[in-house]
């Protein structure tokens, strides 16, 4: 399993560690394209320091296309390649942002979770940080 994902009341957390296979990727888009619809404004907590194939991302941008305009992904990455991988995607979709782990509360700011809320998707998140054998995510 290289991959973790969830709704909090505030976001759609996703955490990647290491290649998702095509298997996990469909399970995932099922996940959004059910949710989606629900989410008014979807709002995505990235952490990964590893990204989709393209063929993965095809099918991403497929599932978002309905959802993207309105939508602010957060990308949380220590790989500085990644974090510069996010900027140059923002050229052509600016709903992506990339943010270090040190600026977890910041990326959570993008995505419009209230401040009090902040503890609460961490929680969540780091649930799935420790499944997925990821350091664990924490607030400056």
């Amino acid at each position: 399993m290289a991959i973790q994902y969830g709704l909090t009341e505030s976001c759609i957390v996703f955490l990647q560690n290491g290649p998702a296979s095509d298997e996990e990727w469909g399970e995932y888009m099922a996940f959004l394209r059910r949710v989606g619809p629900k989410v008014p404004n979807l709002r995505v907590l990235v952490v990964a320091d590893s990204g989709p194939s393209p063929k993965q991302r095809g099918i991403m941008d497929d599932a978002t296309r309905p959802y993207i305009k309105a939508a602010r992904i957060a990308v949380v990455a220590r790989s500085t390649f990644v974090r510069g991988l996010v900027h140059a995607l923002r050229l052509f979709t600016p709903a992506y942002r990339p943010f270090e782990p040190a600026e977890v509360a910041a990326a959570l700011d993008y995505l419009d979770v209230p401040t009090s809320r902040h503890q609460a998707v961490l929680s969540s998140a780091n649930k799935w940080c420790a499944e997925l054998k990821m350091p664990p995510l924490k607030l400056a």
